[in-house]
């Protein structure tokens, strides 16, 4: 009996994890792919998180903290240390999947003052004196009755002139506008090498599970939540940043 080869077990493991992927599990096969499938899926995924360290220069100093909420592999923080690593900055990295946890652990191996956390955002969370509260592409998997309360939560966390950072995946305005966005992303996965039956599996998968709002309702969100001072920093067709400040 012959034994695989490292390079069959690796396509192996993609080729279960996709299927996960799929199915919407996030468990430790997803967890283990989950960065190389997330730059394929999300458009500008690297530029984005360029833009949140440089963003950051105008809210981050000595011992300033960080909330990172929906930390995934831990991405965003470690873009703002590569950034700031001269400043001891504290950072609470959060997500609801214990893999993601145990994976973003690795990746900031060598990055001090993170505390890990396991907690469903679904549930109250309490915040103090941020300076800075990252939520990259967690809002639109929350509860929708969810969503205010977290908001709230993460305005009443942030010390004053504290930011906001929010990227999400947002529908259209209008059911023609947004034909065209879902459209020209499909497009935009098939020449990351998606086929379109990963397409079409992938979106029926997140049926009920990814539920994103338009663009206005969000922003009618973050000031549902008190903040008066808030500004779109990326937009890509169904995608969005928005910074908004204490």
């Amino acid at each position: 009996m012959t034994s695989r080869s490292s390079a069959d077990e690796n396509d192996h493991v993609y080729e279960t994890s996709e299927k996960a992927f799929n199915e919407w599990r996030f468990d430790d096969a997803i967890a283990k792919i989950f960065e190389e499938h997330v730059r394929k899926s999300v458009p500008f995924y690297e530029e984005i998180h360029r833009m949140i360290a440089e963003i950051s220069d105008w809210f981050l100093r000595e011992s300033s903290l960080i909330y990172d909420l929906g930390t995934s592999t831990g991405e965003a923080i470690l873009q703002i240390h590569g950034r700031h690593g001269g400043k001891k900055l504290r950072y609470v990295a959060v997500d609801a999947a214990s893999p993601m946890i145990d994976r973003a652990r690795i990746k900031l191996l060598h990055v001090p003052n993170v505390q890990f956390l396991a907690r469903d955002l679904n549930n109250p969370f309490l915040m103090e004196n941020a300076s800075m509260v990252l939520l990259v592409l967690t809002l639109q998997f929350l509860k929708p009755e969810s969503r205010p309360r977290l908001l709230k939560e993460v305005y009443d966390g942030l010390a004053d002139g504290g930011a906001l950072i929010l990227v999400e995946k947002v529908s259209g305005k209008g059911a023609r506008f947004d034909e065209m966005w879902v459209a020209l992303h499909h497009d935009m996965k098939r020449r990351s090498g998606f086929s379109d039956s990963e397409i079409s599996d992938k979106d029926r998968s997140l049926r009920g599970v990814m539920l994103p709002y338009s663009l206005h309702d969000d922003l009618q969100l973050i000031r549902g939540a008190g903040f008066r001072k808030f500004e779109v920093f990326f937009k890509w067709y169904d995608w969005a940043g928005i910074l908004a400040i204490k």
